[in-house]
């Protein structure tokens, strides 16, 4: 994405932990949404349940000068 200009983009999946580094080191921009199904903790990609959805909020919401931004990720409500 850098290469070609890209300087923000919005990202709705797993593993947001280690996307919220990269986008922090690179010095882009970016809407992160940890995917939440609602199966509980044991059952979700990642193992990641509503509780650590929120941690991870609290931590990286306005990280990095205000380059990141988290959102809660339901997926098809």
């Amino acid at each position: 994405m850098i290469r070609c200009g890209i300087v923000g983009f919005a990202d709705h999946y797993f593993w947001m932990h280690q996307v919220a580094r990269v986008v922090a080191e690179a010095g882009m921009k970016a809407l992160l949404a940890w995917c939440q199904f609602g199966l509980g903790a044991e059952q979700e990609v990642g193992g990641a349940g509503l509780e650590d959805t929120v941690a991870f909020i609290r931590e990286w919401n306005g990280a990095a000068d205000g380059r990141i931004r988290c959102a809660l990720g339901p997926h098809s409500p």
